[in-house]
Parts: structure tokens; sequence; C-alpha cells
């Protein structure tokens, strides 16, 4: 991964990521991941989910001007740019199909099954998580990969630059798992699978439906007090 620069072309409509080097001249600044391989092409992904308050500040007018106090965690600081779609890698060789999730990317479900739904025979995450410190932070944040791997029925091959790194296989077994802050190398054989499973098909229903839920008994609850207080009147 790298942080990752464009400039604008003259003339090119800017949207509000665009960051000014100097009069006249703007560039785009990405979270990205590569992947290389036998062919003289990279491949590469732009991360689309961003970390609140850190590379994404909203668009409104009146915060634009927060951006730059934004909370430097160790990594690219200020709005990014990203891709609008899932972008899968393939091996040149055995076109096997590959899902890269940046850092916080992994945190959504639905987004990964994307991948899967795409293609995506194995997963990866790379991410930095170095600025959590000693915390559970950085210990959630490893288990968002398992329960990605057991939403997708997907081995995980999992890359942090200051740990926790592993490997985690398609029930959701951690197979290795390297220290917090501790220089390790470690290899796996992990496998690949093509099917799809309920979650990646219909997506996350459970959350839609507990919203709903959620919903009702909040109006629920309204109606209730609204009633009991024009009855306490009379």
């Amino acid at each position: 991964g790298a942080t990752t620069y464009r400039w604008l072309r003259k003339n090119e409509k800017r949207t509000p990521p665009a960051r000014l080097y100097r009069k006249g001249m703007y560039y785009y600044a990405y979270n990205t991941a590569f992947y290389i391989d036998h062919s003289p092409y990279v491949q590469i992904h732009h991360k689309s989910k961003f970390t609140p308050g850190v590379e994404k500040m909203p668009d409104w007018f009146l915060l634009r001007p927060l951006e730059k106090y934004a909370i430097n965690l160790g990594g690219t600081v200020g709005s990014l740019k990203g891709d609008d779609h899932i972008t899968l890698f393939e091996n040149n060789s055995t076109g096997t199909k590959i899902g890269t999730a940046i850092c916080y990317e992994s945190v959504f479900g639905d987004y990964v099954a994307e991948y899967v739904r795409q293609g995506a025979e194995i997963l990866f995450v790379i991410t930095n998580d170095g600025w959590w410190g000693n915390t559970p932070g950085y210990r959630q944040h490893f288990l968002f990969s398992v329960l990605r791997a057991i939403e997708t029925r997907r081995d995980v091959a999992r890359s942090a630059n200051t740990g926790a790194s592993g490997f985690i296989n398609q029930r959701g077994d951690v197979l290795q798992r390297t220290a917090y802050w501790k220089p390790a190398v470690i290899s796996e054989t992990l496998h690949l699978n093509d099917k799809m499973t309920y979650y990646v098909k219909n997506g996350d229903q459970l959350a839609r439906v507990s919203a709903y839920i959620s919903a009702l008994i909040l109006l629920v609850s309204l109606v209730q007090g609204i009633l009991k207080r024009q009855n306490s009147l009379f």
C-alpha cells in the first residue's frame, strides 16, 4: 500500500477532495493498494471507505475549514479521493480473483461481500493499526476480519504494519497471528472458494430488519406516550 497522488488537468472540474498545491494547481490524494505479479501491469485499488475526521471531512460548507485540523493518526491526513466502484485484483498466471480491503473498509460487511459477489475467491486486508496504541482498538479491528471470513466463507490474509497480522480460514479460525509492535514473518497456505454464502447473496438483512424493528419500537413508544398524556388530561 502507499499514498498516491494525481494532478488535476487544466480545466478539469474539481470535487471537494481536491487539494491546492499552489495557485491554479490542484491534486487528489489516495490511499492505494497495489497488486504486482509477473504481468507488466500494476493493478491498483483506491480506498473508498474513509476514516471519518482523518481521511474524510463532511462536505458541508461550514465544516470544510476544519479539514486543516484533521487528526494525524500516522497515515494520510485530510480528505482523500476514492474509487466509486469495487476493484478486484486478478493473478495473471492463475486467474485467481482477489478482494483487497484497505484498513477501515474491512469494517463494512456488505462492502467486503461485494468483492465476493464480483468473483473474489480470497480476501486480503492491509492496514495501519499503529495509531491505536495498546488499546482494544487494534484487537477489535483484527476481529472484523474474522467476521468477514465467516460471512463470506473466504480465507483472509491480514497485513498490519505494526500488527496484528495473521491468517484466518473460511470458518473464522485464526491460523496464525503476530504480536502487536513485534517484528515477524509468517506464511500460510490458504484456500480458494468460489461458492457464495447466504450473507453474500442477500446482504446485511439482519441490520435492515433490526433498523425497521427499532423504528417500530420508537414509533410505538411515542404513540403510547402521547396517549398516556392525553388520558391524564381527562
